[in-house]
């Protein structure tokens, strides 16, 4: 697994080398969370305007300046990539997707970065039993469970949004490895997994 781990699947928590990070602020946090699970640049004009929109645009360019630089310092200097226009993860954080799950590796990661939600959609799309089941054992809670910004509402809908994608993936999962597990006679196991 990589040195840096994001966990969004619960209570949200970056780890660093082992340990528990804090991250200074929630906005610091939830612009590292956009940018992980969306996976794509974006303007530094649209991430000011999502997470700051009551503030004038400079006011709030000025507000994501210092909050990339809180980032950097809970992350480590080579998380992002900003340049005058855009702000992404870097490049050297480019999802790697790993071959199938198989006790060799662990699965999708940022090359140091690794994020549950990743993880967790990799292993729906190999619809295996063993990866259904590791799927699930990642799902520790709703998404961002207990986290929001009450400013910034275009943020909250898309956390809305995403934990319900998310709640549907695991239900899913759930269904399929209960009708997997009935077919096999497996009881106990079905009945574990219709209770989840």
């Amino acid at each position: 697994m990589s040195s840096t781990q994001l966990y969004l699947l619960g209570t949200p928590r970056l780890v660093r080398e082992g340990t528990a990070v804090h991250v200074e602020t929630q906005k610091a946090l939830a612009l590292l969370v956009y940018l992980a699970v969306n996976r794509q640049p974006y303007t530094r004009a649209e991430l000011a305007a999502l997470f700051w929109p009551e503030l004038p645009a400079a006011d709030a360019q000025n507000t994501l300046r210092c909050t990339l630089s809180i980032l950097r310092q809970a992350t480590g200097a080579d998380c992002l990539q900003a340049t005058r226009s855009t702000v992404s993860l870097s490049p050297s954080l480019t999802p790697a997707l790993a071959q199938p799950l198989s006790p060799q590796n662990g699965g999708v990661h940022y090359h140091n970065l690794w994020v549950d939600v990743i993880q967790f959609h990799h292993y729906l799309a190999q619809n295996t039993t063993v990866a259904l089941a590791a799927a699930l054992s990642l799902y520790r809670g709703e998404f961002l469970s207990g986290f929001g910004l009450r400013d910034s509402p275009l943020f909250d809908e898309w956390q809305m949004a995403q934990g319900r994608q998310f709640h549907q993936g695991a239900i899913q999962a759930c269904q399929t490895l209960v009708h997997i597990y009935t077919e096999q006679q497996e009881w106990e196991t079905a009945v574990a997994y219709a209770r989840r």
